[in-house]
């Protein structure tokens, strides 16, 4: 095994300091003032009411619903920290083979707002069992109708919009 010393650390912060610059300089332009984009738990109005739901095997193992709406992408935004957590009792092999000797234990999910874009809300959920991470992906929230995306064997994320009363 290599060790590295204090004088290679500091010879890569400084090279890091030094290219910083550069990596600024290359990043595209920020997106027009007038760009609207989703967001979710977001203080906005008119609001829209979408509806998450996870399955296992057909069943439920946990709903939610939030508010979302389009709003300016410049506008602060008050939904950056905001997640969803729940957890389930589940094979951890449903997320691959690599992890079929972990047998059934509890599953813990967390959702966060991972993006958005004029047309959707980018959810990012990842699931741990202890502190290994078992899967992570990204569902593409359509605001406007049913959405779906696989997870794992036999899991699935669904949203909905749901229409004002």
């Amino acid at each position: 095994m290599r060790r590295f010393g204090l004088r290679s650390l500091a010879g890569l912060v400084g090279l890091a300091w030094m290219a910083a610059p550069t990596f600024a300089q290359e990043q595209p332009p920020p997106s027009p003032p007038s760009e609207v984009v989703w967001r979710w738990f977001d203080e906005c109005s008119p609001r829209q009411t979408i509806h998450l739901e996870l399955l296992l095997d057909g069943e439920s193992i946990y709903a939610a619903t939030f508010p979302a709406c389009a709003v300016s992408r410049d506008a602060p935004d008050s939904s950056a920290r905001q997640k969803l957590t729940f957890s389930f009792l589940g094979r951890t092999d449903i997320f691959g083979e690599e992890h079929a000797t972990r047998g059934t234990q509890r599953i813990e999910g967390i959702l966060w707002k991972a993006g958005g874009d004029r047309d959707a809300l980018l959810l990012g959920v990842v699931f741990l069992a202890g502190h290994e991470v078992l899967s992570s992906a990204i569902h593409v929230a359509d605001p406007h109708k049913a959405s779906q995306s696989s997870l794992g064997k036999g899991l699935s994320i669904e949203t909905s919009s749901l229409q004002p009363r």
